[in-house]
């Protein structure tokens, strides 16, 4: 009888102490959201000359992918879901703090609701310089917060690092779509207008969404308007 009160007595202080742990990691580290992506998931997220395409994953995940980001400077958005028959919800914060959350007022930087792919832009105040994260979330249901578990939708998470502003950057030549040179396809940040070949004649090509297929054209340089600039595109 003793040894069974004592054996219960270790799986009660075994069950505290996993608990305690995982509340002091969870104060230390990001909290992980568990989504259910069995419906849908995240396929595009871009933010200014960054843009990452995911495959078939995890319901949450992290990249470190160290994105380049200053204050005060407009940034074009482009989010997509697998499913662009459906409406969802999205939102992006960034721990414009480092303190490992983003629960501050001022760290939900975008939040919209709507059908297929997203497409906007933002500007980021603040005062904090170096790294932290940024998170991204797709859900079919309202988003309450940057920790909700257990909807329908996908997390992302992106390591994203703020610079002091020099004053000198070159914000005009801002690469909108990659990759360039390109031969199969060109993926885009922002709202397509037309291309052009060398001689100034009309190209037909049908954008789907964020991508333009290219593979049919003859290799040479084109010349393709995204949002009202002219940007050359070298096909090989």
């Amino acid at each position: 009888m003793v040894k069974q009160i004592e054996k219960e007595m270790k799986k009660i202080i075994l069950i505290f102490a996993i608990i305690f742990l995982g509340l002091s990691i969870r104060g230390q580290e990001y909290y992980m959201p568990y989504p259910d992506n069995s419906n849908d998931r995240i396929e595009l997220v871009a933010i200014g000359r960054y843009v990452f395409i995911t495959g078939k994953e995890y319901s949450y995940r992290f990249y470190n992918t160290n994105i380049e980001l200053n204050y005060n400077r407009l940034y074009l958005i482009s989010l997509a879901p697998k499913n662009r028959e459906r409406v969802y919800n999205w939102a992006i914060w960034i721990d414009l703090n480092d303190d490992k959350d983003f629960e501050d007022p001022n760290e939900l930087i975008y939040k919209t609701e709507e059908h297929g792919n997203v497409r906007g832009s933002l500007k980021i105040e603040g005062d904090y310089f170096g790294s932290t994260r940024m998170r991204v979330m797709m859900s079919e249901d309202s988003i309450a917060g940057s920790c909700d578990d257990f909807f329908k939708g996908e997390v992302k998470d992106y390591s994203v690092n703020f610079e002091k502003s020099t004053g000198m950057e070159n914000t005009k030549n801002e690469p909108l779509f990659y990759p360039n040179p390109a031969s199969n396809y060109v993926i885009f940040n922002g709202y397509f207008d037309q291309m052009l070949d060398y001689c100034g004649k009309a190209v037909d090509v049908l954008p789907d969404n964020y991508r333009i297929d290219i593979s049919r054209l003859s290799n040479g340089i084109y010349f393709v308007k995204i949002n009202d600039k002219w940007v050359k595109l070298i096909k090989q």
